[in-house]
């Protein structure tokens, strides 16, 4: 997809939080990234159930990479 990031992940849980559902995502190269969705009808039907792989996509104008900490 041209002008962005793309991560495939499988979906290890989700938490509701009132208005929002966080969802833990692992990557394929093991690492673990945390996304949140309106806790709305239209966010939760948007999420595919746990153990279930995703494709995730960022910008990448929205997207700052970060130097590993030493």
């Amino acid at each position: 997809r041209d002008g962005m990031n793309c991560f495939s992940g499988r979906i290890t849980g989700r938490v509701f939080q009132g208005d929002t559902l966080r969802i833990e995502v692992e990557l394929a190269g093991g690492d673990a990234i945390t996304l949140r969705v309106p806790a709305n009808s239209a966010g939760l039907q948007s999420v595919p159930a746990d153990s279930e792989t995703i494709t995730l996509g960022l910008s990448v104008a929205d997207t700052t990479l970060l130097p590993d900490e030493a």
